[in-house]
């Protein structure tokens, strides 16, 4: 369950990532 939350989070975290590359 961790783990899964932890890959979650990281994909949340990644595609924020993006967005703010892509905004600029």
């Amino acid at each position: 369950m961790c783990f899964l939350f932890g890959e979650i989070f990281l994909l949340f975290l990644c595609s924020c990532s993006w967005n703010l590359f892509y905004s600029h």
